[in-house]
């Protein structure tokens, strides 16, 4: 004899929200790695996701011409900064630690 199951309300929306906070662990786990291999990266990047002095306005992006030799645009405008992202970027530039 076969039963055919059928979950109620709670049983969805307990289960979303388990399948939920599963994914975003998962896709928070490379942050976690990176923090855990190069503290002062994690750092870096978590002071510069918060304290970014760009944005996609067309004021800003006029202003560009007009900012000091020795100004320097932090930060992400169009999209918020990736920990992975930063990493790579970081480990690409020449001269640095990182790189190689």
């Amino acid at each position: 004899m076969s039963r055919i199951f059928c979950p109620n309300r709670r049983t969805v929306v307990l289960g979303s929200a388990f399948g939920a906070a599963a994914v975003v662990s998962l896709l928070k786990g490379p942050d976690l790695a990176i923090a855990a291999e190069d503290p002062d990266l994690a750092r870096r990047f978590r002071y510069l996701s918060q304290n970014g002095n760009s944005t996609c306005s067309t004021k800003f992006t006029e202003s560009i011409a007009t900012m000091p030799a020795m100004s320097r645009i932090t930060g992400s405008c169009c999209s918020p900064m990736e920990t992975k992202r930063y990493a790579e970027q970081v480990s690409g530039l020449p001269g640095t630690a990182r790189s190689r």
